[in-house]
This record gives structure tokens, sequence and C-alpha cells, in this order.
């Protein structure tokens, strides 16, 4: 995954952050933006059902995500992202880059 500076900036505009606090702190490569939010994913991109995920943060190179199942390094995926006012959202096809359990049907993803 990989946004553009004025994709980016919409997407940050969006969300709306539902003041859970931080999850973790990591070094980053390209800075991020935590934000809690809720969003949609497709497992894979033959998938008919959403799966609801939590957004924990995003950069211009990827995103942290909350899932309720484990998703395979490299696994593709589609992330579907709130718009305002009402409009579809914004499918992102991202690749998942790391996921680890960190409680029962809870998973920590990053994704690019």
């Amino acid at each position: 995954m990989q946004l553009s500076a004025e994709l980016y900036s919409q997407i940050i505009k969006d969300l709306v952050s539902d003041g859970l606090g931080e999850f973790g702190r990591q070094q980053r490569r390209e800075p991020r933006v935590g934000v809690r939010a809720k969003a949609h994913i497709l497992p894979s991109l033959s998938a008919a059902t959403p799966v609801p995920v939590r957004i924990r943060d995003v950069s211009v190179g990827g995103v942290g995500l909350l899932i309720p199942r484990e998703l395979g390094p490299d696994r593709l995926f589609l992330l579907l992202l709130p718009k305002a006012g009402g409009h579809p959202p914004l499918r992102l096809a991202c690749t998942v880059a790391h996921c680890q359990a960190i409680a029962e049907d809870l998973y920590a993803l990053g994704a690019r």
C-alpha cells in the first residue's frame, strides 16, 4: 500500500478517532498517525462478507489494525476505509507485513 499525500490527508480527515488511546510504540520508517476508528476488510479478493476491524495507526506506506483472526504474512486483502458524508468506502489493496496474537480472537496486524 502506497498512498499519495493527498489521499493520506483525505483518509485522516475522514477517519474519526474514538479516543481509546495509544496501542504500544515502535520505531517506524515512516511517521504514523495514531487513529482509533472502525473499518472493514475483505480477507481475500474473493471474499464477499466484510470483517469488522479497528484501525490503530496509518502512514503513507502502511496501516496498523486490530483484527479478530490471524492472516498470514504476505497475504493480500482489501481494506475498506470509511468516508465522510455517506460515500462508499475507499478500497485499498494491502499486504500483510506481520500478524501477532495479542488476546483470544484478537490480532495486531501491520500491513503495507
